[in-house]
């Protein structure tokens, strides 16, 4: 069976890919790199289970396939929550994405002189395919750091120290993040929904 999933960031396709090509689905992976021309929604939920379900859907109207959609971010205590669902865009002037180094630069100016730096990230991933639709959710808590530390990941990784490991996330191997993630917690949690399927 072919399923989309319905991103063009290489980093996520990747990390995607590695966790369900590991499962026991037979499935054949596409990812929108594979459609560069097509428009993405305009993501306008409130939380990262509603952008995700826009996503899906939109997607499956477009190709008439099996969608897995995710939507994810970190959520700072001490700034009430955001970036949240805007973590993409957080440093943003036009509402389109940012790069991660302005977000992240934007995160550690606005953490600057605040000691508590509790923090999580969370994913919220669906899969859809026109009539069945799954959703799952993971969550990875931890400390906002003081500064960048590592190479590892993408995104705010490297300014993010994962509980789990008692280890900043930039330091971690791709494995060893899969294992502790908040995408790869919710890739797991939909794969086992999906093989009950």
């Amino acid at each position: 069976m072919k399923v989309l999933l319905a991103t063009k960031n290489k980093h996520k396709v990747k990390e995607l890919t590695h966790i369900f090509e590991n499962s026991q689905l037979e499935i054949v992976l596409l990812n929108l790199t594979d459609f560069p021309e097509i428009e993405e929604p305009v993501e306008d939920g409130h939380t990262f289970i509603e952008n995700a379900i826009i996503k899906a859907k939109y997607y499956y109207a477009h190709f008439g396939i099996p969608v897995i959609s995710d939507d994810s971010g970190i959520v700072v205590d001490a700034l009430d929550g955001a970036p949240g669902i805007y973590s993409a865009r957080y440093a943003s002037v036009n509402q389109a994405n940012a790069s991660s180094a302005d977000n992240r630069k934007k995160l550690l100016a606005e953490m600057e002189g605040i000691t508590q730096r509790n923090a999580h990230f969370e994913c919220a991933m669906v899969y859809y395919d026109g009539t069945t639709c799954f959703t799952s959710t993971g969550k990875t808590e931890g400390l906002i750091l003081e500064k960048e530390v590592g190479h590892n990941g993408f995104g705010y990784d490297t300014l993010f120290y994962a509980s789990e490991y008692e280890k900043p996330m930039g330091l971690l191997s791709e494995d060893e993040k899969n294992q502790i993630s908040h995408r790869g917690k919710a890739s797991r949690a939909l794969i086992q929904q999906l093989m009950m399927k």
